[in-house]
Parts: structure tokens; C-alpha cells; sequence
């Protein structure tokens, strides 16, 4: 795995710019998450068919910005039947101060590896799979892999207006202690760690897709991480028959890197780097 990630949030190559990178999202496409969520229910993956067996072992599931816990909802059901326990951090919308919703992630997780005897897996959707990432910067004793999804790592929001705006104000509401007392300094610590070099012996996969509607997908490529492209919307990925069939290819990447299975996953290989 790769450490070479540290710098400032930064824009990676080959991103649309100016009205094209603020307009040019084809948010249309999240029409389809309510079907992607209609067909994941009757698709084997609801069975957890694919998915290694968690044989009890926990998952902590980090949901993205102002997202409810339903957007999580199917994943959370298909680890479940694979043996898996998902957890959801107490952190409602995930929509106030970065590092209190990390520093309850983190109170959660300790409580997870205290009680398990072992290193927790973190997936994160969007927001969430930045927070995945700062949390295995943090504290990679406590992780046993992390899996982001639809998550764009390389910045804080992505530029496209629809998701741009409201989250920049809300974003300096919340740093201004305008909704309630805040630390700027720590605020401030989350974007250093968010691209801070990623610790090696952690496994670490990113799920996006092209047909994102809100995120351009190369926001998702971290050099740290071993890239897995799907065919899925922002809002639905997660409740996708592509987005957790990806998860599930991910956890038994994990599973085989950390030396807890013996048969390789098929499937998980990294984007050819001139498409980057």
C-alpha cells in the first residue's frame, strides 16, 4: 500500500473545471436508486450470497452528508445475513461538526475492538468514507480494513453546485460555532488527516462509479487505496445490487490481505492508472 497521499485537499487530475465542473454532474441518473433498491431485494446478494462470513464480527457503517440511516439500510440487512454485526454509529445526519462525529465513531469502535478481542472494519458511504479514512489515520490498531464508497477523499465537497453550496454554508455555519460551540482547530485537523499518508498494513478499497450523479468518481481515487469501479448512483450505491456486491468483494479482499481466508477474491484489481 502506498503512504504517498499527504498534502492539502487538493483536485485531482483531469476534473472537469469551471461552469462544467459546477454544472456538468449528470444528476438525472439518481432517478435510479429507488430501483436499484428494488431489485438489490430480489437479487441473491440479499442473502448475502458473496460476501465472506462475518462469523459474527462487527462492521461499522458510516453513513454520508444529512443521510439518514435507511441510506444504509440494505447493506447493513446484507451483512447482517452473512453473519456480520453492523453497527451504526450514533452520529444522526452526519451533518454537524467533523470531529464530534469522529470522536463518537471512535468511541464506538474502541467499545467494538474492546469487546471483539479484534480490529473492526470501517465502510463508509460519501462523508462517511471520509471520516473512515481519518479514523484509520488516527487509529490503525482499531481498524481491520476500510472500504469508502462514493466517497470523494481528494476533497472536502465536490464542486458540483446542487452539492456545493448547501454544504459550504452549512459547512461555515457549523465552523463559525454558529450552531453550537465548536473547536476550529480540531475542525481543521480533519481535513490535514483526511489526505495525512495512509498507515500501511491497513487494508483499504474505494467503490465509485462514473454514473454518479453528484460526485465525479475521481475524487474517489486515493493512491493509497486499491480502486473498484460499479455502474451505481450517489444516493443508491449503497442499496445497490453493484454497489454491495462490491462491498462484498472488498470485505473478502480484506479478509484474504489480512490473512483470515486462504482463496483470493476475484474481481478487485485496481483502475488502469492512464485512466486516472
Amino acid at each position: 500500500m502506498s503512504a504517498d497521499s499527504a498534502g492539502p485537499l487538493r483536485r485531482p487530475p483531469n476534473v472537469p473545471r469551471g461552469l462544467r465542473g459546477r454544472l456538468g454532474r449528470p444528476v438525472w441518473r439518481e432517478r435510479r436508486l429507488f430501483a436499484e433498491y428494488r431489485e438489490v431485494r430480489d437479487h441473491p446478494v440479499w442473502t448475502g450470497e458473496g460476501f465472506p462470513d462475518g462469523v459474527g464480527r462487527p462492521a461499522v457503517l458510516l453513513g454520508g452528508w444529512m443521510a439518514s440511516p435507511r441510506s444504509i439500510g440494505a447493506i447493513a440487512h446484507v451483512l447482517g445475513e452473512a453473519g456480520w454485526a453492523p453497527h451504526i454509529p450514533p452520529i444522526g445526519r452526519n451533518a454537524g461538526a467533523a470531529y464530534q462525529a469522529i470522536d463518537t465513531a471512535v468511541a464506538d469502535l474502541r467499545e467494538l475492538v474492546e469487546t471483539s478481542g479484534a480490529p473492526v472494519t470501517l465502510i463508509g458511504h460519501s462523508r462517511g468514507g471520509q471520516y473512515a479514512r481519518v479514523i484509520a489515520v488516527r487509529h490503525p490498531e482499531l481498524v481491520a480494513g476500510v472500504v469508502t464508497v462514493s466517497a470523494p477523499v481528494r476533497i472536502r465537497y465536490p464542486p458540483f453546485l446542487v452539492v456545493n453550496a448547501p454544504a459550504n454554508a452549512f459547512d461555515f455555519l457549523v465552523r463559525r460555532g454558529l450552531l453550537g460551540p465548536v473547536d476550529e482547530r480540531r475542525e481543521a485537523q480533519v481535513d490535514q488527516d483526511q489526505v495525512a499518508p495512509f498507515p500501511d498494513g491497513v487494508p483499504y478499497v474505494s467503490i465509485w462509479s462514473r454514473t454518479d450523479g453528484l460526485v465525479d468518481w475521481r475524487f474517489c481515487l486515493d493512491p493509497a487505496a486499491r480502486d473498484l469501479e460499479v455502474d451505481a448512483t450517489h444516493l443508491g450505491i449503497c442499496n445497490s445490487v453493484e454497489g454491495i456486491t462490491a462491498v462484498g468483494e472488498a470485505l473478502r479482499w480484506i479478509d484474504a490481505t489480512n490473512a483470515t481466508v486462504t482463496d483470493p477474491p476475484d474481481g478487485v484489481s485496481p483502475v488502469d492508472p492512464a485512466a486516472r
